[in-house]
């Protein structure tokens, strides 16, 4: 699903990350952590197709997606979805940004409209559809992010959301993930395994700081 194979990123005389390699399989979930620096969120970029590596490759869909053509890349990230930190919170009401989501996985605008209501109410976030985004708080942002990665019916999921799963999600949503793994999802989380998160299950990858070898 998602392959590191000695992935790296050179920035100046430093790297980072520097020869990782990692594999994230079907109906699995990964805790990535590591110290600032080690390249984590170049990690999740590499494998989102909007990084390229300076050594090795990152296969998504046992395709190179440094490599693949245009038409191809596009193919590929629409079975692919991100939760992100650096994504800034738009002024518009969270239920028509979620749709757009939906919207840029292909899918006709109706049916998004249609899927995002949906999915807000079985998610629990109804109370705070009609709220612009960039309104709502951090913690309701993650688990909107969350619903609509989830939403876009995806076969990987990377996360890279300081502190993500820290304070509490809507169970609806929690479920939800739990499923999506369970019916061979794949899923990439940046951050340290945890008592808080032990209930989404996985196992715990490290790495290395700047310039060492994974």
């Amino acid at each position: 699903m998602l392959q590191f194979i000695s992935a790296g990123k050179r920035h100046g005389m430093r790297w980072a990350p520097l020869r990782c390699n990692l594999k994230v399989v079907p109906g699995e979930t990964v805790w990535l952590s590591g110290p600032p620096g080690s390249g984590k969120s170049v990690l999740v970029r590499m494998g989102l197709g909007v990084v390229a590596p300076d050594s090795g490759s990152v296969l998504v869909n046992d395709t190179n997606i440094a490599r693949a053509a245009h038409g191809v890349r596009q193919k590929i990230r629409r079975t692919v979805s991100a939760v992100l930190d650096d994504e800034p919170p738009v002024a518009v009401p969270a239920v028509d940004w979620l749709a757009t989501g939906l919207w840029c996985a292909g899918r006709p605008w109706g049916r998004c409209v249609k899927s995002a209501k949906e999915a807000i109410d079985g998610f629990g976030l109804g109370a705070d559809a009609a709220h612009p985004l960039n309104g709502l708080g951090r913690e309701t942002r993650f688990a909107f992010q969350l619903a609509r990665a989830l939403g876009r019916e995806p076969k990987l999921i990377m996360i890279d959301w300081a502190g993500a799963f820290a304070a509490p999600v809507p169970v609806p949503v929690l479920d939800a993930m739990l499923r999506f793994v369970a019916e061979g999802g794949a899923c990439l989380v940046i951050g340290a395994m945890t008592d808080t998160v032990a209930r989404l299950g996985g196992r715990q990858a490290v790495l290395d700081p700047p310039g060492q070898a994974v």
